[in-house]
């Protein structure tokens, strides 16, 4: 390979086939052409080139010379060559010995590094050296325990997502949890924060006003519920950042047609490391993150090692947020499958959680009224490769769209309290009273102000009547009593509801 030496050195052939025992034949023909290089290049070359050093500035301009030189397509032989040709120019030289030295170690780290400018070496450079593999380490001591994001169900430092249809919650959930690392809330009042630390939250669908409009109302939920002093460090150690309109592609795909890794994974890191603490970042959606074709298990891949460098740079789980697929929306299939794409992104996962509508099994089984499913959202984990799968878990969506953990006792409670509400409210806009009969024919009915059928209607009258929110009933109008009165005035207050669910809601772990 020849450069342009008009700006440059010349190539010391000579010393070289001496200090390495190449010769010119070998060397040309066992590398490729140079690529090529443009003005800029050979301009910050010729600087790097005639600067001349006194000691203690040598070694390190020699090993920014050397590198450049090695990005620039210069061949090994050739960088070595400049490299000693600039140091005799030097107020005290380095000794040549020492500058092949330098130039060979950095010529061997940039092998391993960038193959890719090495074809000849590619199918020989072995992957790792041998030592990195031996495994002493693991024979001679006891593992570290496992450390814990939420307790026995997501790991530190690895990388998980949450799968669901649009409109299921997964961004209040995904916010929630960050609320609760930082603060070390339970998440919806059931899952146990492990290691408390700091979040960075990528929201690449919400603006700063509905971030604003989310965060406000769970922390008002929390302070009502009695978490007022926990939520102190949240101003701290909660970082959230609204990515509408900014490239954040962590991959995409290049000239060549292959997906690579992008500079926004370095540079995210590079936001980590300003971080103490950090134990979780949250990428919202994955499909706004990941470049290439979302079908290619390929590109998938790519996208799952950028994820997992994030993640082992920085030490803090990643948590992606990403959309299920038509089928399992249409089908209400809770698996592993779920996640829009290719299979490649679930299989690179470590952790995954599904979040859908009760299918008709689970409402079945926890006697959930229809009109009351679209309050209710089911977790259910389908993938862990570090504990046991757990049981899935009930979620309720309450007037503030605070998520809370119930059980099936509490779910058929809350949906009974407020299909006891609607007719409630009905009632209380009543020019007149209405029998119940004029109620059932008039507001009955799926499609309908009360969205239930008329059997339901007089089956939950017949609840509040019970209960004293109402009275009259036998063929007398309906009227509501006082606590049905002060029950209509309070609601659908965002504080009354995390009042009532306060109480309602035991302390504890829902079976």
């Amino acid at each position: 390979m020849h450069t342009n030496t008009n700006t440059l050195a010349p190539v010391n052939w000579e010393i070289i086939q001496q200090k390495l025992g190449l010769s010119i034949t070998q060397q040309t023909a066992d590398t490729p052409p140079a690529g090529p290089r443009s003005t800029q290049a050979i301009t910050s070359l010729e600087t790097l080139m005639q600067r001349r050093c006194k000691d203690g500035e040598r070694t390190s301009h020699l090993t920014t010379l050397a590198g450049t030189l090695l990005a620039n397509h210069f061949s090994e032989a050739e960088c070595i060559s400049q490299c000693l040709a600039w140091n005799k120019q030097n107020i005290e030289p380095l000794d040549s010995e020492k500058v092949i030295t330098t130039c060979k170690s950095i010529i061997a780290t940039d092998q391993r590094n960038h193959p890719d400018r090495y074809p000849a070496l590619v199918n020989s450079l072995p992957l790792f050296e041998l030592e990195r593999g031996r495994i002493d380490k693991y024979l001679s001591s006891p593992p570290a325990p496992r450390r814990w994001l939420l307790t026995e169900l997501v790991v530190l430092g690895k990388v998980g997502a949450i799968i669901a249809p649009g409109g299921s919650s997964k961004s209040q959930l995904m916010l929630q949890l960050a609320v609760s690392i930082a603060t070390g809330i339970a998440l919806a009042g059931h899952w146990e924060v492990g290691e408390t630390g700091a979040v960075i939250v990528f929201f690449a669908e919400d603006d700063d006003d509905e971030i604003h409009r989310r965060l406000y109302r769970i922390q008002n939920h929390l302070a009502m519920i009695g978490h007022g002093a926990a939520l102190k460090p949240l101003k701290d150690r909660l970082f959230i950042f609204s990515t509408i309109g900014v490239d954040t592609l962590l991959t995409k795909k290049g000239t060549s047609g292959e997906v690579s890794a992008t500079v926004t994974v370095d540079r995210i890191i590079a936001l980590a490391r300003q971080v103490p603490d950090l134990r979780l970042v949250i990428i919202d959606p994955g499909s706004r993150f990941r470049g290439g074709e979302e079908n290619s298990n390929e590109d998938a891949t790519r996208f799952v090692e950028a994820l997992e460098k994030l993640a082992q740079q920085t030490g803090a789980t990643v948590m992606l947020a990403h959309h299920a697929n038509k089928f399992s929306t249409s089908k209400g299939d809770v698996n592993q499958d779920a996640s829009r794409g290719a299979s490649a992104l679930t299989d690179g996962l470590r952790w995954q959680m599904n979040l859908n509508r009760p299918t008709d099994a689970q409402a079945t089984a926890l006697n959930l009224p229809r009109e009351a499913l679209g309050k209710f959202v089911a977790a259910t984990v389908t993938k862990t490769n570090y504990s046991a799968i757990p049981a899935p878990v009930l979620l309720e969506r309450g007037q503030d769209g605070y998520l809370s953990a119930v059980n099936a006792a509490q779910a058929q409670h809350n949906a009974e309290q407020m299909a006891i509400v609607s007719i409630l409210k009905v009632l209380s806009e009543q020019a007149i009273p209405i029998s119940a009969r004029t109620l059932e024919e008039r507001y009955g009915g799926t499609s309908k102000t009360l969205k239930m059928s008329k059997h339901r209607v007089r089956e939950v009258v017949r609840f509040a009547c019970d209960r004293g929110y109402l009275c009259g009933g036998d063929r007398k109008p309906l009227m509501l009593s006082d606590m049905g009165k002060d029950w209509v005035r309070c609601l659908p207050s965002a504080a009354a509801d995390a009042t009532r669910r306060a109480i309602i809601a035991p302390r504890k772990k829902y079976q």
